[in-house]
């Protein structure tokens, strides 16, 4: 008998692995949003705040009344996605949610850069510049697990400011809409960093979950395939028997308890039992034929045919046992 187990689990389709990676994107995505929903309006009231007197307030009430309503859209969205708990098929739904909602505040933040800019006030203005640049450094980190949030984050609000920078001119403007510019790309760069380490991880998860099932159905197989037979089976790791059929214990007379504690070189009679190991331990594939021993004492024939094969964490040897009295 040929011990060979049936060979290839189908592994899922690429596109069921791309959803399912998605939909863990957007999940730890929504996840990581409630603290950056914070800041976001943290920083609003502040600026709200230091520019009360000098920025024209039906501006001001206009632009903090649409943040404001964005942010409860935002967690509100969060919070129906976990209560949903959508499946994967539903993940790049709930992706253009997300980054809708990125680019709608930072457009609104962009916007602060033009029509509330305190123009006369330089120290208002640079307030501004360091609340927009460390939401758009927040967003390297929350927003990074979908690959384009922080970007559409980021872009609009640092983005426009920074056109506003360069198009007052004089002073020390152009020098700050270049440390501007070069502060927005280095954090597109550090995001975009970061999202490829998170896709590796979840990646690797997601390989690692693969092998578990393809284990899990390659045991699967062999326990049926050895319960197909008229012959005995057993595999064992290194003369440990971890599985044999119900075939096994029978042929030598003994309950399958009384198996679990004997080691594989049991089976073969004494002055057999060296022989058996070395084909054991050499890990040799072909049938060979030696005397076998049953509880009762009795010798019989049997042919031995033996080969590695993956079970459970482990490679092991998979050997099918035939009487040939």
């Amino acid at each position: 008998m040929s011990d060979s187990v049936a060979p290839g689990v189908a592994k899922p389709p690429d596109k069921e692995i791309s959803q399912s990676l998605l939909a863990e994107q957007v999940k730890l995505a929504f996840s990581q949003i409630g603290f950056g929903l914070l800041a976001t309006m943290f920083c609003a009231i502040a600026y709200m705040i230091v520019v009360w007197d000098v920025v024209p307030f039906a501006r001001l009430l206009t632009w903090f009344t649409a943040l404001t309503a964005l942010t409860f859209i935002r967690r509100l969205a969060s919070t129906v996605f976990f209560r949903q708990k959508p499946g994967a098929q539903e993940a790049f739904r709930w992706s253009v949610i997300f980054n809708a909602g990125a680019f709608v505040s930072g457009s609104l933040w962009g916007i602060a850069g033009v029509f509330l800019f305190p123009e006369n006030f330089i120290g208002h203005q640079v307030f501004l510049i360091l609340l927009v640049a460390g939401l758009s450094a927040g967003a390297t980190s929350t927003y990074t697990a979908i690959k384009w949030a922080p970007s559409l984050f980021i872009l609009p609000s640092m983005g426009i400011l920074t056109i506003k920078v360069f198009t007052i001119g004089g002073g020390v403007y152009p020098e700050m809409g270049v440390v501007m510019a070069f502060y927005t790309f280095a954090i597109l760069g550090s995001a975009s960093r970061i999202n490829r380490a998170t896709m590796n991880a979840l990646s690797l998860r997601f390989e690692n979950v693969g092998l578990i099932e393809e284990l899990e159905k390659t045991n699967k197989k062999i326990r049926q395939l050895s319960e197909a037979t008229f012959d005995g089976v057993m595999v064992h790791d290194k003369g440990e028997i971890l599985f044999t059929n119900n075939v096994l214990p029978e042929m030598f007379g003994y309950t399958v308890e009384e198996v679990k504690g004997l080691n594989a070189l049991d089976f073969v009679a004494p002055k057999h039992r060296s022989f058996a190991k070395d084909k054991m331990l050499s890990g040799a594939e072909e049938p060979y034929e030696t005397t076998g021993i049953r509880k009762d004492g009795l010798r019989v024939p049997v042919e031995i045919h033996g080969k590695p094969v993956p079970y459970e964490d482990r490679i092991v040897r998979m050997v099918a046992i035939r009487d040939l009295t």
